[in-house]
């Protein structure tokens, strides 16, 4: 629609952007040409932006020395056109100051109606209403019924934009009898924005003879221009006429012009209505790739305007029922910041919008959300602090495994060489005592008989009691188990017993069907406890640990 409205209400075309150099001096082979000289050479230079810039700043110069600001006024129209979008609105207001002091009133009405249409085209559409309501005070006091109509063109423009459907109605009615007879292209445009009002209107057998009229128009004219445009307004009337099939159709049908055109509003339009139309066939998923393009519309140009109000809402309303919060949150976000915009650009009609989703609805969503996510975010860290735990757990556990393994190996390899796990308690031996060695050799043959006759099993077995089997003193004992043994006493019986039940169960099946509690009584400990506390710290394993490898390890085994 926006193009529409340019593409009537502008007179030159637009270039590439030049700044305009305040130094500039005019070449001397220009000093001496006309007005209507320099207004030539920008059209004919058209695609050579730095020619078109010297002609305009040529134009402009000349006009100031002679203060003829009639002259200046449309010198800097011509240089607005060929700027930066920053520097536009302050050429906009040159060309007014200039005019105001030309004392001409429909010069200065047509420097008000430029810079409205600037602001009309940033979307900033309350501000280009009030340019065009104060361009109307100057043009109706002059005989131009062409400009007359031009403002009441574009007001009816911003009216409809604002969504006083029924004056835009009004005003256009009369540009289009107007036109009619005066401008064919003028009269093609106007009749398009009357159909889209009688639309908006609920009149939609008039919105689509209107289009027809429309096209019409054009065949007779051989002007296709606006053709896609009236495609799209058709299919938007369909989609009411609930034709929603043909809606798609038609809509499609015109988006390639738009893009053509760079046309966003026309674009998020015509997006919108397709997605509608998918939603209301029960299609959701093929609705919002649809509807997240007009976000992108109004993300990237802030274009927006009442009755897209309810993209949003079908947003918001999709990531709810698909449990989204993130995208919830975000849409929820979107529709706060566009109803801002909606209020600053006009309270009443804010007022006027049927919403789903109203202000408070909204923030006590919003607030439900974000409650719920800081829920989510304290179960997240609790998930995750189990999680690490976990996998803190699997990596001990993997490197425990390890390690059992190992002395698994060990232990299949080596029964007597394989304590890895524990750091026995030696107690030092009394160095002071000297045995004679026909002494120490009858100690240790009698060493040699307890061990091979398994006399460590007795439970209880201490100090004292393996004195008495080796027939000698417990001070000889501890010095014959530190030289030969390496050991003290408690480990040395500890280790014999936990020594004996291993060999049993590596050799005899039946031992690894035993209980702990078994296991511990037949090598002869006093508790299940100290059984199972004891084997683990000679061997680096648990007993059950030890049997379920040795189980794998056997092939005739059952496991």
């Amino acid at each position: 629609m926006k193009q529409i409205i340019l593409y009537l209400l502008f007179a030159l075309a637009s270039f590439k952007t030049f700044a305009q150099n305040p130094a500039f001096k005019v070449p001397d082979t220009l000093i001496s040409k006309s007005y209507q000289y320099y207004n030539h050479e920008i059209l004919a230079n058209r695609q050579d932006t730095g020619r078109s810039i010297m002609y305009a700043q040529s134009w402009i110069a000349k006009a100031k020395k002679e203060q003829n600001y009639t002259q200046l006024s449309n010198a800097y129209r011509a240089m607005m056109h060929r700027v930066k979008e920053p520097q536009k609105l302050r050429y906009a207001d040159s060309i007014i100051n200039s005019a105001e002091k030309s004392a001409d009133n429909l010069q200065i009405g047509s420097a008000y109606l430029t810079k409205g249409l600037l602001h009309y085209d940033r979307f900033e559409h309350v501000k280009a209403l009030d340019n065009y309501i104060i361009a109307n005070s100057y043009i109706s006091k002059t005989k131009d019924q062409y400009m007359v109509h031009k403002v009441k063109y574009a007001i009816a423009q911003t009216r409809y934009f604002l969504g006083y459907y029924q004056d835009a109605i009004a005003l256009f009615q009369e540009c289009a009898l107007y036109f009619k007879d005066e401008n064919e292209t003028a009269y093609i445009s106007t009749l398009h924005a009357l159909g889209l009002s009688y639309n908006r209107t609920g009149q939609y057998e008039l919105s689509s003879k209107t289009n027809s009229l429309g096209i019409k128009a054009m065949q007779e004219s051989e002007n296709f221009k606006l053709k896609p445009y009236f495609t799209q307004s058709e299919g938007v009337n369909q989609y009411f006429k609930k034709d929603y099939s043909l809606a798609i159709k038609l809509i499609d049908n015109s988006m390639q012009e738009m893009l053509r055109n760079k046309d966003a509003s026309s674009l998020a339009v015509g997006n919108f209505y397709i997605a509608k139309s998918y939603w209301d066939m029960k299609m959701p998923e093929k609705a919002i790739p649809y509807l997240k393009m007009v976000d992108q519309v109004f993300a990237d140009q802030n274009y927006i305007r009442p009755d897209l109000r309810e993209n949003y809402e079908l947003l918001i309303k999709y990531y709810k029922a698909n449990h989204d919060t993130e995208l919830r949150l975000f849409y929820i976000d979107r529709l706060f910041r566009l109803d801002s915009i909606l209020k600053d650009q006009n309270t009443y009609l804010v007022g006027q919008i049927t919403k789903e989703y109203d202000t408070k609805k909204l923030i006590q969503e919003k607030k439900d959300i974000e409650e719920e996510k800081i829920f989510q975010g304290l179960l997240a860290t609790i998930i995750i602090s189990l999680l690490i735990t976990l996998v803190v757990f699997l990596i001990y556990r993997h490197f425990r495994n390890k390690k059992r393994y190992r002395y698994f190996e060990e232990i299949m390899k080596n029964p007597k060489n394989y304590n890895q796990a524990k750091v026995s308690t030696i107690i030092t031996a009394d160095n002071k005592i000297k045995l004679k060695p026909e002494v120490e050799s009858a100690i240790l043959n009698n060493l040699v008989n307890f061990e091979n006759t398994h006399q460590y099993l007795d439970k209880g077995m201490n100090l004292n009691k393996v004195a008495l089997r080796l027939k000698t003193n417990t001070k000889y004992v501890t010095k014959i188990l530190m030289d030969h043994r390496d050991k003290g006493i408690i480990d040395y019986i500890s280790d014999l017993k936990i020594d004996y039940i291993v060999e049993k169960l590596k050799t005899e099946k039946k031992y690894r069907e035993y209980t702990n509690e078994a296991l511990g009584d037949i090598s002869g400990f006093g508790s299940t406890q100290i059984f199972t506390k004891t084997f683990k710290s000679r061997t680096g394993m648990a007993p059950t640990w030890f049997i379920r490898e040795l189980k794998k390890s056997d092939p005739n085994s059952d496991l």
